[in-house]
């Protein structure tokens, strides 16, 4: 997932579309599969979402695993890749999968492209015996599910665990705050969140009071309003500087760090 950011970052920041990956609900992430083709199905979908997803739109990858049913040596997990781009015709869903498919409307006559990819990618799943879905509608945006029964690797690495700390995490997106508190308490950590830069100013000082400061603090570099930023300067005049705050930035950390440099013990995720 970390090498498709960096391969889409720079196709997505140019036509300013937000992007955002979602991982929840991890069991093995080690898993024995062709890596290459599963980027090649992600980046497709990835691709085509940025081409038909108008500037400023959003583009989104959601990413969970469950039990398999094919036992307890594989792992079902599951790719959605969503976009709120023009959207498709119930008609031409029928046959999106199609050799050289292509849907010819007054919005897509501009945009290149010969209809091969995703005929490539639905061969690629199948090989890999899995599943893709898509639900779409014209205006709405499309949204494709990718399910793989995935052989879990039996090369164990040391599971990463957190002391049972207090930490603190502030996004204006919902889904972040939930997914990123999910994976901090499924690491040992306590995870509280808020969407706001005022209400973390004020749990943060809530918990100084009570001499039970934040171990630290994920902030979200650009937020509406009270920006990161912004927010993390209010907060150093609370907690010390021993406390971390890390940015959390879907942009170029360059960036960020120019702003941030003037603050102690900042970091960048």
């Amino acid at each position: 997932m970390d090498d498709i950011v960096n391969i889409m970052q720079p196709q997505l920041k140019a036509k300013n579309q937000y992007f955002d990956i979602f991982i929840q609900n991890i069991l093995s992430e080690n898993i024995e599969c062709d890596g290459v083709r599963l980027s090649q199905i992600l980046l497709n979908l990835l691709s085509n979402a940025a081409k038909y997803t108008p500037e400023g739109g959003r583009i989104d990858v959601h990413m969970y695993q469950e039990l398999s049913p094919n036992g307890d040596d594989y792992v079902r997990t599951h790719f959605r890749v969503t976009d709120t781009g023009i959207g498709m015709s119930e008609e031409f869903q029928k046959r999106i999968f199609d050799t050289f498919s292509r849907e010819e409307t007054d919005l897509v006559t501009h945009i290149t492209g010969a209809g091969l990819g995703m005929a490539i990618t639905k061969s690629i799943v199948d090989l890999m015996g899995g599943t893709i879905l898509l639900s779409s509608e014209q205006g709405k945006g499309s949204d494709f599910h990718i399910v793989l029964d995935l052989k879990i690797s039996k090369v164990k690495l040391d599971d990463m665990q957190l002391p049972p700390w207090n930490v603190l995490v502030l996004d204006d997106n919902e889904l972040l705050c939930i997914s990123a508190v999910a994976n901090l308490e499924e690491l040992g950590a306590h995870a509280e969140w808020t969407q706001n830069g005022m209400k973390a100013v004020e749990m943060i000082e809530a918990h100084h009071r009570e001499d039970n400061d934040y171990k630290f603090v994920l902030i979200d570099w650009k937020m509406p309003g009270m920006d990161g930023v912004e927010t993390a300067r209010e907060l150093r005049n609370i907690i010390p500087e021993s406390v971390p705050i890390m940015f959390l930035t879907a942009y170029d950390g360059d960036e960020v760090q120019e702003e941030a440099y003037s603050m102690e013990n900042v970091g960048f995720l």
